[in-house]
């Protein structure tokens, strides 16, 4: 999948420590048996067209956490499979697996069905060691990555929009830096986490309407820069399934559909990113295909024309071809 491209490229949210047993409707820690099964059903799910893995795996082996999550999500869904990594030591390693799942290096890379994201920046304007490690080595070996800017507005950033937006881009151009140092024309997207405090008691409000607020205004900067957009939209406080994760999570990336997002992740998590849910991923499903239908027009978008490649020339966001 490449950008540019009419339809936004979407993608479950990931990395929830939690899920809501589907048998027992109670909250457990996840296990790498619980990816299995949700990449099973994304697998199936038209709306979708990246596997972000939804949940950690409380059951890995020490030494081996992050390829006890990508195993069981790529043994289960075929769409392209990303999460964060430690270090570029582990990241090696999952691209080891890809190259094996593959048949071939030469296979793989051909068609990579893997990629990462990371967070290289603390706010506020702070570079990370690790995941400014990550940075460079993707960059420098054309593996598909994006970072993302994920400040807390109201805490460590300026309350207003305006002024947070003016911290985001500071960050933003920050990390790209590297990544161009490290090689020139690297892609980039111009990604973000928006964390907004709820002022009462400092908690994380991902499902806040400023969410897709914030995102429009990252649009108009991601089109200054003339790189694709994207957003951690539809997420919500809400602890259970109900009317509020269906509004909170409807609203934004609406907003983000209507101003031009290119990207965004989305799908499945509850209780501000902590646990997943099955039911709520299908009703995700129904809310990126009716994205889809807003962006796409008249003409209904057909799986799997979704997973096809575009003849786009600009960045791509799940499978480059290796430089």
């Amino acid at each position: 999948m490449t950008f540019p491209r009419k339809l936004p490229v979407i993608a479950t949210a990931s990395s929830a420590p939690d899920i809501v047993d589907p048998v027992t409707g109670v909250t457990r820690r996840a296990t790498s048996h619980d990816i299995a099964r949700i990449g099973h059903v994304v697998n199936e799910l038209d709306g979708f067209d990246v596997f972000s893995i939804s949940v950690l795996a409380d059951d890995a082996p020490e030494g081996h956490f992050n390829l006890s999550r990508f195993y069981p999500a790529l043994k289960n869904c075929l769409k392209p499979v990303r999460t964060s990594v430690l270090n570029p030591e582990e990241a090696a390693k999952v691209l080891r697996l890809g190259e094996l799942i593959a048949g071939s290096p030469e296979a793989f890379w051909e068609r990579p069905f893997i990629n990462f994201g990371y967070c290289s920046i603390v706010t506020p304007l702070t570079m990370d060691f690790d995941s400014t490690e990550n940075l460079m080595f993707f960059a420098e070996n054309g593996v598909t990555a994006y970072g993302t800017v994920a400040p807390m507005g109201g805490i460590n950033t300026p309350l207003s929009l305006p002024g947070m937006l003016a911290l985001i881009n500071a960050e933003w151009l920050a990390a790209a830096c590297p990544a161009q140092m490290s090689r020139p024309g690297t892609e980039q997207i111009y990604n973000f986490l928006p964390v907004f405090a709820d002022l009462r008691d400092g908690a994380y409000a991902p499902g806040a309407i400023e969410v897709g607020m914030m995102n429009a205004l990252v649009c108009q900067m991601a089109r200054f820069y003339n790189v694709p957009a994207g957003g951690y939209l539809g997420l919500t406080n809400s602890k259970v399934c109900d009317a509020r994760a269906g509004f909170e999570k409807g609203m934004s990336p609406m907003l983000g559909a209507l101003s031009g997002v290119d990207f965004i992740v989305m799908g499945g998590l509850l209780d501000a990113l902590m646990s997943f849910d099955f039911g709520q991923v299908a009703i995700d499903d129904e809310i990126a295909r009716m994205i889809k239908q807003v962006r796409g027009g008249s003409s209904s978008p057909k799986t799997p024309s979704h997973w096809r490649t575009s003849s786009g020339s600009g960045p791509r966001v799940c499978s480059p071809t290796r430089r």
